[in-house]
């Protein structure tokens, strides 16, 4: 849990950066913005005191302070429908890219479904009522084989009996009547040797009957991983189609409304250079009587167009800036508020996570130590006096000096084979007994014969206490030189 919080922190520090430099980024245009308004301002100035300087009649001058008006009604328009073009293009790219996924994954839901196999057969289309009709006569059919070598395997035990029978009859002497022929003379030599026939005849079809048992169960489990498989797929693929049909009905919603607001963007263009138009001609008009006042007053008409164009596309800069947190856009005032909460909350998770994590710990040490503890006092352990874990979960060992019989520190790695073995045994019982309490299994290889009669006798006492009491299953292997056939022996103290 720490781990995951510790991603989702330093994901939200990115979120936070990246608010940071919008903000800055905000704060750079609207200083930019001050300046602008400033110069707009002076040039809005001189455009007034330049009219009364102006010889000519005053409409034409009416008429074309109307025409830069509309200009610059236009020119708003045009950056305003601009950025809501350039949005929805980013919009319908990133709906383009859902739209792409959507079809990525019913292709590879189809794909899994075309080779999903059950018993070698494809299944794409096939009912579950099919597929269980397929799986019984499958089992039906190894069923029968069953019968078949049981009803061999009857026949050998009737024929081993036999043999076993004249064996037992021979009590000591060399011959016996065959069981079967009853003519025939067998010898003790020859009644065990078919006898040792027969036995490896019933074991191999016994093996064939457990190997066939087995294929039944392997069977159910493959029917019901590839059955459930299919629903999942199936279920899954069924999913992605329904949004797929979705997504195509809003996307033709989208293309319809991004052509209208292309053709409104296109209009909005063709308007203004139509005012542009009648605007140079108004000039030329004006021109004629006041050539020198005209040309100052055009030159800081197309200053002041150029500049409200400027001062509308960053004001549109900082208003559409938006950062994206899970899906969702907020203002990078927003975004950095919430992204800075957020870090702090996770920051608390970590701090608490960490401090459980770390409680949990020395909970398990002390858990882990008390077992150390009992299984010293129970196994008559005295060569040592104390072994434990300690705060930074290191090994402390404190044992008796041989040349001493001091209770001495000591690195584990130091220690003779014997010692190391001794707490090989108890780490492995404790570490059981902490981490792994609901599992009902302990293994412990190889160790036991390195300790004496007394303490090996000890050892199994508590071993079988604890299989008792925990109904645990414990397994204590001994592993020897010679090639003998593998022997499991269940020990009772009883």
């Amino acid at each position: 849990i720490t781990n995951h919080l510790k991603e989702e922190k330093e994901a939200f520090l990115r979120i936070k950066l990246d608010a940071e430099s919008a903000i800055k980024r905000s704060e750079n245009l609207r200083k930019e913005l001050g300046e602008l308004k400033q110069n707009l301002s002076q040039v809005e100035k001189t455009l007034l005191e330049l009219e009364p300087k102006f010889k000519g009649t005053t409409k034409p001058l009416q008429d074309r302070k109307k025409i830069i008006d509309d200009i610059e009604k236009a020119t708003k328009q045009i950056n305003q429908k601009e950025n809501e073009l350039k949005q929805k293009l980013h919009d319908k790219q990133q709906f383009e890219k859902q739209f792409q996924q959507f079809k990525k994954q019913i292709k590879e839901n189809e794909e899994a479904l075309d080779n999903l196999k059950l018993f070698g057969n494809k299944i794409k289309n096939e009912k579950k009522v099919d597929l269980d009709y397929l799986k019984r006569e499958i089992i039906s059919s190894i069923n029968d084989e069953i019968t078949d070598l049981r009803e061999e395997r009857g026949k050998i035990d009737g024929v081993y009996n036999l043999f076993y029978i004249a064996q037992t009859s021979l009590h000591g002497a060399n011959l016996t009547k065959c069981p079967l022929c009853e003519e025939g003379n067998l010898t003790n030599e020859m009644l065990a040797q078919k006898l040792d026939e027969l036995k490896k005849k019933k074991d191999s079809v016994s093996s064939k009957i457990m190997e066939k048992g087995q294929n039944i169960r392997l069977i159910n489990v493959e029917y019901d991983e590839i059955v459930k498989e299919q629903k999942n797929l199936t279920d899954t693929l069924h999913d992605y189609k329904n949004k797929l049909n979705t997504y195509k009905n809003l996307d033709r919603d989208k293309t319809t409304n991004l052509e209208q607001l292309e053709t409104d963007f296109e209009n909005k263009r063709n308007q203004k250079q139509e005012l542009e138009n009648k605007l140079d001609i108004l000039r030329k008009v004006i021109s004629l009587d006041d050539e020198q006042i005209n040309k100052i007053y055009t030159d800081n008409e197309k200053k002041k167009t150029t500049l409200m164009g400027i001062i509308d596309f960053k004001t549109n800069e900082i208003n559409s800036a938006t950062i994206e947190i899970n899906g969702d856009f907020f203002s990078p005032d927003s975004a950095e508020k919430i992204a800075a909460k957020y870090v702090d909350y996770v920051d608390a998770g970590i701090k608490y996570t960490k401090g459980m994590a770390e409680k949990q710990r020395q909970e398990a040490a002390t858990r882990f130590n008390n077992t150390i503890k009992t299984l010293m006092n129970e196994l008559n352990f005295t060569e040592f006096k104390d072994l434990r874990l300690n705060k930074d979960f290191r090994l402390y060992i404190e044992r008796v000096d041989s040349d001493t019989q001091e209770y001495v520190s000591q690195l584990a790695s130091t220690l003779c084979t014997s010692e190391k073995l001794t707490i090989a045994l108890m780490l492995q019982i404790a570490l059981k007994e902490t981490y792994l309490p609901h599992i009902p299994f302990l293994i412990i290889d190889d160790i036991m014969e390195d300790f004496d009669e007394e303490r090996r006798q000890k050892i199994y006492k508590y071993l079988y206490s604890k299989a008792e009491e925990q109904d645990w299953i414990i397994i204590v292997t001994k592993l020897v030189e010679n090639q003998e056939p593998l022997k499991v022996v269940k020990l009772s103290l009883k």
